[in-house]
Protein backbone atom coordinates (compact mmCIF):
# COMPACT_ATOMS: atom_id res chain seq x y z
CA UNK A 1 0.00 0.00 0.00
CA UNK A 2 1.36 3.37 -0.98
CA UNK A 3 1.04 6.68 0.60
CA UNK A 4 -1.34 9.16 -0.45
CA UNK A 5 0.59 12.68 -1.48
CA UNK A 6 -0.81 15.84 0.01
CA UNK A 7 -3.21 17.95 -2.25
CA UNK A 8 -0.63 20.96 -3.03
CA UNK A 9 -2.74 24.32 -1.98
CA UNK A 10 -4.92 25.46 -4.90
CA UNK A 11 -5.67 22.26 -6.38
CA UNK A 12 -8.70 21.36 -8.38
CA UNK A 13 -9.93 17.76 -9.69
CA UNK A 14 -9.53 17.50 -13.23
CA UNK A 15 -12.29 17.38 -15.48
CA UNK A 16 -13.18 14.30 -17.34
CA UNK A 17 -13.10 14.22 -21.06
CA UNK A 18 -13.92 11.76 -23.51
CA UNK A 19 -10.50 9.58 -24.82
CA UNK A 20 -11.23 8.08 -28.69
CA UNK A 21 -14.34 7.01 -29.94
CA UNK A 22 -16.68 4.02 -31.22
CA UNK A 23 -14.65 3.15 -34.27
CA UNK A 24 -17.54 1.73 -36.43
CA UNK A 25 -17.14 -0.08 -39.52
CA UNK A 26 -17.73 3.46 -41.54
CA UNK A 27 -15.57 5.42 -39.21
CA UNK A 28 -12.20 2.99 -38.13
CA UNK A 29 -9.92 4.21 -35.58
CA UNK A 30 -6.12 3.89 -36.26
CA UNK A 31 -4.36 1.59 -33.76
CA UNK A 32 -0.66 0.19 -33.89
CA UNK A 33 -1.67 -2.49 -36.83
CA UNK A 34 -3.30 0.11 -39.18
CA UNK A 35 -7.22 0.84 -39.24
CA UNK A 36 -9.54 -0.87 -36.88
CA UNK A 37 -13.43 -1.36 -38.02
CA UNK A 38 -15.85 -2.57 -35.13
CA UNK A 39 -18.79 -5.06 -37.04
CA UNK A 40 -22.07 -5.08 -35.01
CA UNK A 41 -23.81 -8.66 -35.54
CA UNK A 42 -27.56 -7.80 -35.61
CA UNK A 43 -29.08 -8.99 -32.75
CA UNK A 44 -25.63 -10.47 -31.81
CA UNK A 45 -26.48 -13.16 -34.59
CA UNK A 46 -24.64 -14.10 -37.42
CA UNK A 47 -25.56 -16.80 -40.01
CA UNK A 48 -23.56 -19.00 -41.65
CA UNK A 49 -22.86 -16.42 -45.29
CA UNK A 50 -22.46 -13.83 -42.60
CA UNK A 51 -19.81 -15.37 -40.87
CA UNK A 52 -18.52 -16.46 -44.04
CA UNK A 53 -18.39 -13.10 -45.22
CA UNK A 54 -16.79 -11.58 -42.06
CA UNK A 55 -13.75 -13.89 -42.27
CA UNK A 56 -13.02 -13.18 -45.92
CA UNK A 57 -13.11 -9.55 -45.17
CA UNK A 58 -10.89 -9.68 -42.42
CA UNK A 59 -8.57 -11.56 -44.83
CA UNK A 60 -9.05 -9.75 -48.08
CA UNK A 61 -8.79 -5.84 -46.39
CA UNK A 62 -7.08 -6.57 -43.10
CA UNK A 63 -4.69 -8.38 -41.27
CA UNK A 64 -6.76 -11.59 -40.62
CA UNK A 65 -7.17 -10.66 -37.08
CA UNK A 66 -11.23 -10.42 -35.37
CA UNK A 67 -11.65 -9.42 -32.24
CA UNK A 68 -14.66 -10.21 -29.85
CA UNK A 69 -15.82 -7.11 -27.74
CA UNK A 70 -17.23 -7.48 -24.52
CA UNK A 71 -20.76 -6.21 -26.30
CA UNK A 72 -20.78 -9.07 -28.72
CA UNK A 73 -19.54 -6.45 -31.14
CA UNK A 74 -16.36 -7.76 -34.01
CA UNK A 75 -13.57 -6.03 -34.93
CA UNK A 76 -11.31 -5.89 -37.66
CA UNK A 77 -8.32 -5.16 -37.64
CA UNK A 78 -5.09 -4.21 -40.25
CA UNK A 79 -7.39 -2.62 -42.37
CA UNK A 80 -5.91 0.45 -44.30
CA UNK A 81 -7.58 3.50 -46.53
CA UNK A 82 -6.93 1.47 -49.60
CA UNK A 83 -9.51 -1.88 -48.62
CA UNK A 84 -12.02 0.35 -46.62
CA UNK A 85 -14.00 0.90 -50.06
CA UNK A 86 -13.90 -2.77 -50.43
CA UNK A 87 -14.41 -3.77 -46.86
CA UNK A 88 -17.92 -1.63 -47.16
CA UNK A 89 -19.20 -3.07 -50.21
CA UNK A 90 -18.30 -6.63 -48.90
CA UNK A 91 -20.17 -5.58 -45.62
CA UNK A 92 -22.77 -4.21 -46.86
CA UNK A 93 -23.86 -6.60 -49.45
CA UNK A 94 -23.72 -9.02 -46.10
CA UNK A 95 -26.15 -6.92 -44.53
CA UNK A 96 -23.79 -6.18 -41.74
CA UNK A 97 -23.40 -2.65 -41.92
CA UNK A 98 -25.82 0.09 -43.36
CA UNK A 99 -24.88 2.64 -45.89
CA UNK A 100 -25.85 5.83 -43.97
CA UNK A 101 -23.51 6.15 -41.61
CA UNK A 102 -25.02 8.85 -39.44
CA UNK A 103 -27.60 5.59 -39.09
CA UNK A 104 -24.58 2.78 -38.59
CA UNK A 105 -23.10 4.74 -35.73
CA UNK A 106 -26.26 4.54 -33.61
CA UNK A 107 -26.90 0.83 -33.84
CA UNK A 108 -25.69 0.26 -30.53
CA UNK A 109 -28.19 -2.26 -29.28
CA UNK A 110 -27.56 -4.96 -26.97
CA UNK A 111 -30.36 -7.39 -27.50
CA UNK A 112 -30.41 -11.25 -25.24
CA UNK A 113 -29.15 -13.74 -27.99
CA UNK A 114 -31.38 -16.76 -27.23
CA UNK A 115 -34.64 -14.73 -26.63
CA UNK A 116 -36.54 -16.83 -28.63
CA UNK A 117 -34.41 -19.97 -28.34
CA UNK A 118 -34.11 -20.30 -24.43
CA UNK A 119 -37.68 -21.96 -22.53
CA UNK A 120 -36.45 -19.57 -19.57
CA UNK A 121 -36.50 -16.04 -21.50
CA UNK A 122 -39.56 -14.16 -20.50
CA UNK A 123 -39.92 -12.62 -23.53
CA UNK A 124 -39.30 -12.68 -27.69
CA UNK A 125 -37.68 -9.44 -28.01
CA UNK A 126 -37.72 -9.50 -31.76
CA UNK A 127 -40.75 -7.19 -32.03
CA UNK A 128 -38.93 -4.54 -29.50
CA UNK A 129 -35.40 -4.50 -31.13
CA UNK A 130 -36.88 -4.17 -34.64
CA UNK A 131 -39.23 -1.14 -33.31
CA UNK A 132 -35.65 0.42 -31.72
CA UNK A 133 -34.39 0.07 -35.04
CA UNK A 134 -37.01 1.74 -37.23
CA UNK A 135 -36.86 4.38 -34.90
CA UNK A 136 -33.16 5.04 -34.62
CA UNK A 137 -33.71 4.81 -38.72
CA UNK A 138 -35.96 7.45 -39.29
CA UNK A 139 -35.85 10.08 -36.16
CA UNK A 140 -33.46 12.24 -37.90
CA UNK A 141 -33.40 14.28 -34.75
CA UNK A 142 -32.07 11.04 -33.06
CA UNK A 143 -28.95 11.60 -35.06
CA UNK A 144 -27.84 13.91 -32.83
CA UNK A 145 -26.84 11.48 -30.07
CA UNK A 146 -23.63 10.90 -29.25
CA UNK A 147 -22.25 7.23 -31.03
CA UNK A 148 -21.66 6.01 -27.50
CA UNK A 149 -25.41 5.88 -26.45
CA UNK A 150 -26.73 2.49 -26.22
CA UNK A 151 -29.63 0.61 -25.86
CA UNK A 152 -30.07 -2.89 -24.10
CA UNK A 153 -32.92 -5.21 -24.08
CA UNK A 154 -32.81 -8.14 -22.03
CA UNK A 155 -35.45 -11.49 -21.78
CA UNK A 156 -33.21 -12.39 -18.49
CA UNK A 157 -33.53 -15.90 -19.14
CA UNK A 158 -30.05 -18.42 -18.87
CA UNK A 159 -28.17 -15.49 -20.54
CA UNK A 160 -29.43 -12.54 -18.64
CA UNK A 161 -27.60 -8.89 -19.72
CA UNK A 162 -27.47 -7.55 -16.18
CA UNK A 163 -23.98 -6.75 -16.62
CA UNK A 164 -23.85 -5.19 -19.76
CA UNK A 165 -24.01 -1.08 -18.90
CA UNK A 166 -26.67 0.81 -21.01
CA UNK A 167 -27.91 4.25 -21.17
CA UNK A 168 -31.34 2.98 -21.64
CA UNK A 169 -32.50 -0.32 -20.79
CA UNK A 170 -35.55 -2.68 -21.32
CA UNK A 171 -36.43 -5.53 -19.00
CA UNK A 172 -38.90 -7.79 -19.60
CA UNK A 173 -41.28 -8.97 -17.24
CA UNK A 174 -43.51 -11.71 -16.08
CA UNK A 175 -46.53 -10.03 -17.59
CA UNK A 176 -45.32 -9.66 -20.96
CA UNK A 177 -44.25 -6.32 -20.32
CA UNK A 178 -40.98 -4.21 -20.40
CA UNK A 179 -39.35 -2.37 -17.28
CA UNK A 180 -37.67 0.91 -18.07
CA UNK A 181 -34.08 1.86 -16.36
CA UNK A 182 -32.10 4.75 -16.92
CA UNK A 183 -28.64 5.22 -17.08
CA UNK A 184 -27.85 2.26 -14.52
CA UNK A 185 -30.28 3.30 -11.88
CA UNK A 186 -32.00 0.36 -10.15
CA UNK A 187 -35.30 1.93 -9.15
CA UNK A 188 -37.63 1.24 -11.88
CA UNK A 189 -38.58 4.36 -13.75
CA UNK A 190 -41.07 3.17 -16.11
CA UNK A 191 -43.29 0.32 -17.38
CA UNK A 192 -44.83 -0.32 -21.17
CA UNK A 193 -45.45 -2.92 -23.83
CA UNK A 194 -43.18 -4.32 -26.23
CA UNK A 195 -45.18 -2.20 -28.80
CA UNK A 196 -44.19 1.08 -26.94
CA UNK A 197 -40.39 0.34 -26.87
CA UNK A 198 -39.81 2.49 -29.62
CA UNK A 199 -41.88 5.42 -28.62
CA UNK A 200 -39.90 5.20 -25.14
CA UNK A 201 -36.45 5.20 -26.49
CA UNK A 202 -37.33 8.19 -28.84
CA UNK A 203 -38.89 10.34 -26.12
CA UNK A 204 -35.57 9.57 -23.89
CA UNK A 205 -33.14 10.30 -26.73
CA UNK A 206 -34.99 13.32 -27.45
CA UNK A 207 -34.70 14.72 -23.60
CA UNK A 208 -31.36 13.58 -23.10
CA UNK A 209 -30.51 15.72 -26.63
CA UNK A 210 -32.06 18.42 -24.99
CA UNK A 211 -30.39 18.28 -21.77
CA UNK A 212 -27.10 17.63 -22.60
CA UNK A 213 -26.47 18.45 -26.37
CA UNK A 214 -25.90 16.77 -29.33
CA UNK A 215 -22.85 14.95 -30.89
CA UNK A 216 -19.35 13.87 -29.73
CA UNK A 217 -19.47 16.73 -27.23
CA UNK A 218 -22.29 15.14 -25.58
CA UNK A 219 -21.04 13.41 -22.46
CA UNK A 220 -22.39 9.58 -22.43
CA UNK A 221 -26.22 9.06 -20.57
CA UNK A 222 -24.37 7.68 -17.51
CA UNK A 223 -23.44 10.76 -16.07
CA UNK A 224 -26.82 12.56 -16.01
CA UNK A 225 -29.80 12.48 -13.47
CA UNK A 226 -32.46 11.45 -15.96
CA UNK A 227 -34.93 9.52 -13.92
CA UNK A 228 -37.11 13.17 -13.35
CA UNK A 229 -37.92 13.52 -16.57
CA UNK A 230 -40.44 10.56 -17.02
CA UNK A 231 -43.10 12.80 -15.20
CA UNK A 232 -43.09 15.44 -17.99
CA UNK A 233 -42.50 13.05 -20.98
CA UNK A 234 -44.77 9.94 -20.38
CA UNK A 235 -48.22 12.46 -19.01
CA UNK A 236 -50.03 10.47 -21.73
CA UNK A 237 -52.38 7.70 -22.10
CA UNK A 238 -51.15 5.01 -24.37
CA UNK A 239 -53.16 2.20 -26.07
CA UNK A 240 -50.63 -0.44 -24.94
CA UNK A 241 -50.82 0.15 -22.07
CA UNK A 242 -47.69 2.73 -21.01
CA UNK A 243 -47.49 3.34 -17.62
CA UNK A 244 -45.03 6.09 -15.81
CA UNK A 245 -44.36 4.60 -12.12
CA UNK A 246 -42.94 7.57 -9.96
CA UNK A 247 -43.73 5.68 -6.74
CA UNK A 248 -43.12 2.20 -6.99
CA UNK A 249 -39.85 0.87 -6.66
CA UNK A 250 -38.45 -2.32 -8.89
CA UNK A 251 -34.86 -3.31 -8.30
CA UNK A 252 -33.15 -4.13 -11.23
CA UNK A 253 -31.99 -7.71 -11.37
CA UNK A 254 -28.45 -8.53 -11.19
CA UNK A 255 -26.56 -11.59 -12.32
CA UNK A 256 -24.64 -13.41 -9.37
CA UNK A 257 -21.19 -13.06 -8.60
CA UNK A 258 -19.83 -15.94 -10.14
CA UNK A 259 -17.35 -18.53 -7.17
CA UNK A 260 -13.63 -18.22 -7.53
CA UNK A 261 -11.98 -21.07 -8.94
CA UNK A 262 -8.90 -21.96 -7.03
CA UNK A 263 -8.00 -25.30 -7.69
CA UNK A 264 -8.91 -25.04 -11.65
CA UNK A 265 -6.01 -24.61 -14.19
CA UNK A 266 -3.21 -21.49 -14.75
CA UNK A 267 -5.38 -19.03 -17.16
CA UNK A 268 -9.31 -20.26 -16.88
CA UNK A 269 -11.73 -17.90 -15.95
Amino acid sequence: MSAIAPRRKGWRPVAPRRKGWCPGALRPMETGDGLIARVRAPRGRLSLDQAAAVAKSAIACGNGAIGLSALGNLHLRGLSERTLADLHARLIDARLIKADAEIERLSNIVVSPLDDLDPEALLDLSPSAAALETRLAENEDLRRLPAKFSFVLDALGRLPLADVDADIRFEALRDGALAVFLAGEDALAAECAPAETGEVAARLGRAFIRLAGAGEDAPPGRVLPLPHLFPPLFGFSSPHGFRHRPNRVRPRRRRRPRPHRRNGPAGSP
